[in-house]
């Protein structure tokens, strides 16, 4: 106002000045806006101008006692952290035991694991190893195998340790006295305990009948029996190459053919299926899943016993199964022409 009236012309130091005046205003109001903040609230300035005792020392900061919510939030992760970690060691520890733990869902007893590692899949030869394979399969029928394998040693010791001539010896008594004792710790089944006797007859019979067409040759290796059993998978193991536990089958054109041999000469309890487990677990066929170290143990066992080779008809590594062999190889029906209606629709 005063350059106004007195007409002073405007210039650079004029301006200057009047920034600096209304600058100095600004700082100054603020300063005594703040001032009379922490007048009104002095414990404010108190709070802020006092430094905590743990950023001046070395000393930890004081603890008090954690709230409940924190405490529980606290124990809820370390009680998932100790079963995530109890979860991983019972899958490496299943990766150990073999693939077939995690098959059956770890529902294995300890016996049937050391079954599973030591003798399923295993070559087994002899006519009384075999024999009591044999028998103990047809006990399983419509059971499991778990329940015949923890009653394997009262099945012994009730038949003789299967000797085939002492089991073919056993009369009709000798079977209801099994069927009405509670301390002999077999399925009390009449017609299974029955068949074990009567099958071992009709071994007998088979070693008399090959006996007397091979008189003038030497005697099988490991039995007559042994040798007709093994002759329907060429003499030697079979390795397959299955994917996946899905993928195994309950028969095979093998084991129907063996069934269908065994009931033409009277045996009983042979089925397809309870021929291709015995199969299986006297290692004609070997189906631990491919690539598991038991496949690969399995491979070493028949090449080391061909002298490195596999036998004819034994699965090479990437052989696919029946359960693998693609839809489009199957011969498929022929397509129907349309119908009248339909040509007429489009």
């Amino acid at each position: 106002r005063v350059l106004r009236e007195e007409r002073v012309p405007e210039n650079n130091s004029t301006l200057a000045a009047s920034v600096w005046c209304c600058t100095t205003s600004v700082l100054v109001l603020s300063l005594g806006t703040v001032r009379a903040f922490f007048v009104k609230s002095p414990p404010r300035l108190a709070q802020v101008l006092q430094r905590p005792a743990h950023l001046t020392t070395r000393a930890a900061p004081p603890r008090g006692p954690i709230p409940a919510k924190v405490g529980t939030a606290v124990k809820t992760m370390a009680a998932h952290e100790k079963k995530k970690k109890k979860s991983s060691d019972d899958d490496d520890a299943d990766q150990d035991e073999g693939w077939y733990v995690a098959a059956f869902g770890g529902k294995m007893s300890d016996e049937y694991k050391a079954y599973m590692a030591t003798e399923w899949g295993f070559e087994k030869r002899g006519d009384v190893p075999l024999f009591e394979k044999l028998c103990l399969e047809g006990q399983q029928a419509g059971l499991s195998w778990a329940t015949i394998l923890a009653k394997r040693a009262n099945y012994r010791r009730a038949f003789h340790g299967f000797d085939i001539e002492r089991c073919a010896a056993m009369t009709e008594a000798d079977v209801d006295a099994l069927v009405a004792s509670t301390d002999a710790g077999v399925i009390r089944h009449r017609g299974k305990l029955a068949s074990i006797p009567h099958n071992a007859r009709k071994v007998l019979e088979l070693t008399r009948e090959a006996q007397a067409e091979n008189a003038t040759s030497a005697a099988p290796e490991h039995g007559h029996f042994d040798a007709f059993l093994w002759s329907f998978v060429g003499g030697a193991p079979r390795l397959n190459a299955l994917a996946s536990f899905s993928a195994m089958p309950c028969q095979t054109d093998e084991s129907r053919a063996m069934a269908a041999a065994l009931k033409k000469r009277g045996f009983k309890f042979v089925g397809p299926t309870t021929c291709y487990a015995f199969m299986q677990s006297c290692g004609l066929v070997v189906d631990h899943l491919r690539d598991t170290p038991e496949w690969r143990a399995a491979r070493d066992r028949i090449h080391a016993r061909h002298g490195g080779t596999t036998s004819e008809g034994a699965a090479e590594e990437g052989k696919k199964t029946k359960a693998e062999t693609p839809a489009e190889e199957e011969e498929l029906p022929p397509r129907r022409a349309p119908s009248k209606k339909k040509r007429a629709r489009k």
